[in-house]
């Protein structure tokens, strides 16, 4: 069995992370000590490759430079066995001087490493100096590894993304330079969920910033420490109920994963949400059950896939919906 498109495929590596920033949708911090091992993780990627065709394998977290030799050990093992380059996620605390952060970046670069994902904003550089970030990004970018630097906002935030070239002092070759700039919303998940007011989200009624398809459904499938898989990388928090997270396929600790797979690519679910999108399925379960409350603004397309597994009421009509429509087996409703 073959996808029909390349995936970027990610491991959660560990759920431990040295900052804990207000909106972080894992609940990712100093206290977690869920982390993958090197088997595991081997494992998954040897059956990954067997089932799907993989474009990247990204590593994250939590902080995955906490386990700095096993991102390295997996990179080189993903690189020399199968031909498939690596990414990371990091928060950059490591690059304490421009040394260390050329030696670390070089060895990664020479066993597979090839993008790379750090975050500067208001919520990280609490944790975190720019100086740190400024010294990634541009040791990467020296090597040719893509870079992109996403800045969450919020209303109350002080740090946009026009503020990040001269945060990272980037000149305007460098952002010709396999840089890209991202401003995104925080989810209503994890620790967010609760450290982060309502009022303080950037969320609109302007359908054309949250309709349209999913680009991430089905090319992000992502697998936890816990061995969960979802169908894509913006889940949450896959200690704490794990089967009624979004994106849910099975876990590969307790069925073959190549099953799971299967699963996945058969799901009229993801379909739907690859092609149509979260907000077509809303509008369609709202026209079918019109006293649903629902949320009028979103952050994006992601915000609206919220909205669908972690509204209640919204889950419970998009089974009903769904059942009604195919005998693929639809995911089974919140807590049941």
């Amino acid at each position: 069995m073959q996808s029909m498109q390349n995936a970027n495929f990610n491991l959660v590596l560990t759920y431990r992370c040295n900052f804990s920033c207000d909106h972080c949708l894992s609940n990712c911090g100093p206290n977690r000590k869920e982390t993958m091992s090197l088997e595991q993780a081997r494992y998954y990627i040897d059956e990954t490759v067997s089932n799907i065709k993989v474009h990247n394998v990204g590593f994250t977290g939590g902080e995955v430079f906490l386990c700095y030799d096993l991102v390295r050990e997996l990179t080189d093992y993903t690189y020399q066995q199968y031909g498939i380059p690596g990414g990371v996620v990091t928060n950059c605390f490591w690059a304490n001087s421009r040394e260390t952060a050329k030696q670390i970046i070089t060895e990664l670069y020479h066993s597979g490493l090839r993008t790379m994902v750090v975050s500067c904003d208001s919520f990280h550089l609490q944790y975190v100096p720019a100086e740190s970030i400024r010294r990634v990004v541009h040791q990467a970018l020296a090597l040719g590894i893509s870079v992109t630097v996403n800045t969450v906002v919020t209303k109350d935030g002080s740090i946009c993304k026009n503020d990040i070239p001269n945060l990272l002092a980037l000149s305007p070759a460098d952002m010709q330079n396999n840089l890209i700039l991202k401003e995104i919303g925080p989810l209503r998940l994890g620790r967010a969920a609760q450290a982060i007011r309502s009022e303080n989200y950037i969320d609109t009624q302007h359908e054309q910033y949250f309709n349209g398809s999913c680009p991430f459904v089905m090319v992000t499938p992502t697998i936890t420490p816990n061995g969960c898989m979802y169908a894509c990388c913006c889940f949450g928090d896959a200690e704490v109920n794990s089967s009624d997270l979004i994106g849910y396929c099975g876990n590969a600790n307790e069925e073959p994963l190549g099953q799971v797979y299967y699963k996945m690519q058969n799901n009229l679910l993801f379909h739907l949400l690859s092609r149509h999108g979260p907000y077509s399925l809303l509008k369609t379960v709202k026209e079918k059950r019109p006293d649903l409350k629902v949320r009028e603004r979103y952050l994006g397309t992601c915000d609206v896939c919220v909205e669908l597994y972690h509204n209640l009421e919204v889950r419970s009509a998009l089974v009903e919906y769904l059942s009604g429509i195919s005998a693929v087996p639809a995911p089974a409703a919140a807590g049941s």
